[in-house]
């Protein structure tokens, strides 16, 4: 659980147990007073695990293929060489990309 999920989880606690208020809790939170109802509603129905981020554990949309990732990490630790030979720049890791897309 990270540190923003432990602050949730100490607020919706003192929610629950009448010491405040959500109205105060999403002060606690620094959240919106909408955003403070969404995740009480959560809590209650599902408790700590209410509150964690719904997209934890899932693979990213923007992630690359792992041939591709292996290929740049490769590349920039130096293990292929005779390819770069020097340290990778932004502009590098666009020409790369571009590069590995076109060969097989």
């Amino acid at each position: 659980m990270s540190a923003n999920e432990r602050v949730r989880l100490d607020a919706m606690h003192r929610v629950e147990r009448g010491e405040v208020t959500v109205v105060s809790a999403a002060v606690l939170m620094s959240l919106s007073l909408r955003q403070a109802r969404r995740l009480w509603k959560h809590y209650r129905i599902e408790g700590a695990a209410g509150l964690t981020h719904r997209s934890r554990g899932r693979a990213s949309n923007r992630r690359l293929e792992e041939g591709i990732r292996e290929r740049i990490v490769k590349r920039h630790q130096g293990e292929d060489v005779g390819v770069y030979d020097t340290v990778l720049h932004a502009t590098e890791y666009t020409n790369m990309f571009v590069n590995v897309a076109k060969k097989p």
